[in-house]
């Protein structure tokens, strides 16, 4: 049977330093919550982490209308290696303005995990996985606020540290993503490969670098 993967040291390292920068910041759930009680959740089907995860996600909001494919968030973008064909892209984007309906909600969760196995198997590094989960966020936005303009969405990033003695904090931890602060990371660290933004041409939507 397959197992859970452990957090590489490498990937410990960049999320202490994405931490440090205020990339990932500590979630407030008070802010959460005020955005209702149902959220559209966006993420992958990992089974042995997304219980722990969804029983968190639970802490702030009394439904979860969960979407799930391999990847979740990271999946989204046009340009994201785990989405081919933007195949997984549009699926989402197609399921999210009817989960609304159903759902009376407009609030949709963005979220991402470390370790992911499909973004170890397709070499996604922990940055790439950011952008990406950034870049998923403006993507939503770009395209389905034009028909539901009150759609809010929030990106998380549920990092499984482990329980190795030296680091801190062990477990399960959830962190949001801010846009600003990516943004000001990729600029000063000058990495086109991980600086992504959408951009608006011909009435479609382009995911390019920032550089």
């Amino acid at each position: 049977m397959s197992k859970a993967i452990l957090l590489p040291d490498e990937c410990y390292e960049t999320v202490r330093q994405l931490k440090c920068f205020g990339v990932l910041a500590e979630v407030e759930p008070q802010k959460i919550r005020q955005h209702g009680d149902i959220v559209v959740d966006i993420g992958c089907g990992d089974c042995h982490q997304r219980p722990e995860w969804k029983q968190y996600l639970a802490t702030m909001f009394k439904y979860l209308h969960s979407l799930t494919l391999n990847g979740g968030g990271v999946a989204i973008p046009v340009f994201s290696k785990a989405n081919p064909g933007d195949i997984k892209g549009r699926a989402f984007l197609m399921d999210i303005p009817g989960s609304f309906l159903l759902k009376g909600t407009h609030v949709v969760l963005v979220t991402g995990h470390a370790p992911c196995g499909l973004v170890r198997h397709l070499n996604i590094s922990l940055l790439e996985k950011v952008g990406y989960l950034v870049a998923a966020k403006h993507r939503i936005k770009q395209e389905i606020r034009p028909e539901h303009p009150e759609t809010k969405v929030i990106s998380l990033f549920h990092v499984n540290y482990g329980h190795k003695p030296e680091r801190k904090p062990q477990g399960m931890k959830t962190y949001i993503i801010d846009d600003r602060k990516w943004t000001q990371w990729c600029t000063e660290k000058g990495d086109p490969l991980v600086s992504y933004k959408p951009e608006c041409s011909n009435g479609h939507v382009q995911d390019v670098a920032l550089a």
